[in-house]
């Protein structure tokens, strides 16, 4: 195992949290070494220093891509955080449509409400987000709205992960938390995808999520969802 000192944990948890907005406080010197580690040796670097040094520069390289991916953790689920969802379909979807629902007939322009996911990760979450949605929209008595009134953005530190966004793809095991009324996925099936998911829920527009690297744009993720209108 490399020496990492105070001070140079310090360095480089401050590095860290200017490339990805990560906190990395005293107890986490495991997770520098077990993540890590592994880059400064097939890197032929010294050490942690050396690290820190390349790392200072402005200019995003190869090795910033491959600390970003090793050091973030791209947890999540379908319908991860069940307080959250609640609060969404209580709250603050009903308000969105509502809103979206005057702007629609006032402008007539789409998209008459927008959904930003924020630290998408592998985009369970947003699918989830947009099978709730399509839930309401459809339980509406006034059908003046669908899916396709909507527009979904992804962002996420991680190209790779919104790799996996992208293609919509999971398996059984992914979707196991999936309620019954928005996705039946039977016990033959391997895999599915996040538009057969949407459909799933009703045969109205998929409104494609949008994908980008926030980091791109400059932009440091949060684990959220934020609807606007």
């Amino acid at each position: 195992m490399l020496p990492l000192p105070q001070v140079t944990f310090d360095r480089l948890a401050q590095l860290i949290h200017g490339l990805c907005g990560l906190v990395l406080t005293n107890d986490k010197t495991y997770l520098i070494h077990h993540r890590l580690e592994p880059i400064v040796t097939q890197s032929g670097l010294r050490d942690y220093d050396e690290l820190c040094d390349r790392l200072r520069s402005p200019t995003l390289s190869p090795l910033h891509e491959q600390v970003i991916e090793a050091i973030t953790t791209h947890e999540t689920s379908f319908f991860r955080d069940s307080q959250s969802f609640e609060a969404l379909r209580q709250v603050l979807l009903p308000e969105l449509i509502e809103a979206a629902g005057q702007r629609k007939r006032a402008l007539g322009v789409r998209p008459h409400g927008r959904i930003w996911c924020a630290g998408a990760s592998t985009g369970e979450e947003a699918y989830s987000v947009a099978m709730l949605l399509d839930e309401l929209v459809q339980s509406r008595p006034r059908r003046d709205l669908d899916l396709g009134d909507f527009g979904f953005l992804a962002t996420d530190i991680s190209p790779g992960v919104l790799d996996v966004a992208r293609a919509g793809v999971y398996n059984a095991r992914d979707v196991a938390r999936v309620r019954p009324r928005t996705c039946a996925a039977t016990s033959s099936s391997n895999s599915t995808t996040g538009k057969s998911l949407i459909r799933c829920a009703a045969s109205s527009t998929f409104a494609a999520l949008t994908c980008w690297t926030a980091r791109r744009a400059r932009v440091r993720s949060t684990s959220s969802c934020a609807a606007t209108y």
